[in-house]
């Protein structure tokens, strides 16, 4: 699931039972699993909404994310998000994030890696690998870079593609909310994430496609809107906003479109600009 660029990065969200959370790594299932197509998306940003007092006047980037792999290999995602950020004393930071990750197919296991780069420099790099102990169990986080490290995450902790397909089986249920704690090793490799979706009516239809080749597969797939509430630990109990905040609409073969990014005093708008559908990974067992 693409989620944020490094600290450029709402209301608070109910919260649901810790015990729905920790049953989520145990109930993802194989259906839902095998819809999710393999593609690269591309998605032109610019600058939505502001805050008087962020010192942004302009941003113009592009995001591209790579989705491949299947229920029988395990599943990598690779994404760049590379943006131009113009400041008002006039000085402007080209600021461009890499990742690439690999995550098996049972969520059992998750190997990331990310490069920032600013103005062309880089600046951070964060690599490691998480090892879930059983079914539904405690993951254990070994870091790499930037220093050799050790996490401890609870049970029920999700990896990315794992949150993606309970998003997607929630979806399916007609279900409108789904809590989880979520790690996808950003922001050091060091902490995860509890997030609330929060899922909109299904529409079976989009007449509003954007002019773009491969699109048109889209048109007939069922749909949601979907928001995602990314917290810090202890911020949501105590009715606090989120880090940041994550909207689009979400179809069953797991492609996004009319993405919307917000870290609070900026928001980023994502137009699907390229679609390409992959060749899916054959089963060889």
């Amino acid at each position: 699931m693409i989620r944020r660029a490094r600290n450029v990065p709402i209301a608070a969200f109910v919260c649901l039972a810790a015990g729905t959370v920790t049953a989520l790594a145990a109930t993802v299932s194989p259906p839902e699993a095998s819809k999710l197509a393999p593609h690269r998306a591309i998605y032109d940003l610019e600058l939505g909404n502001t805050r008087q007092s962020s010192s942004v006047t302009s941003v113009k980037g592009r995001l591209v994310f790579e989705f491949t792999g299947s229920v029988c290999e395990g599943f990598t995602q690779n994404m760049r998000f590379v943006m131009n950020i113009n400041n008002r004393d006039g000085g402007s930071t080209l600021s461009d994030l890499r990742s690439n990750t690999f995550e098996s197919s049972g969520g059992d296991s998750f190997k990331f890696n990310f490069n920032d780069f600013q103005n062309d420099e880089a600046t951070d790099t964060t690599m490691g690998n998480a090892v879930r102990e059983d079914q539904g169990g405690a993951v254990a986080v070994s870091l790499a870079k930037p220093q050799e490290s050790k996490v401890s995450l609870p049970a029920g902790t999700l990896f990315p593609v794992q949150q993606t397909i309970a998003l997607l089986a929630a979806a399916m249920r007609g279900d409108h909310m789904l809590a989880a704690e979520l790690y996808d090793g950003s922001d050091k490799g060091q902490k995860a994430f509890f997030t609330n979706s929060v899922i909109g009516v299904a529409q079976l239809a989009s007449p509003d496609l954007e002019p773009v080749k491969n699109a048109e597969r889209l048109a007939k797939l069922k749909s949601w809107p979907v928001t995602i509430a990314y917290f810090d630990h202890g911020s949501s109990k105590a009715g606090g906003l989120p880090a940041h905040e994550m909207s689009f609409q979400f179809y069953e073969n797991g492609v996004i479109r009319k993405l919307a990014l917000d870290y609070g005093t900026l928001q980023l708008r994502g137009t699907l600009s390229q679609l390409e559908f992959l060749e899916p990974a054959k089963c060889t067992n």
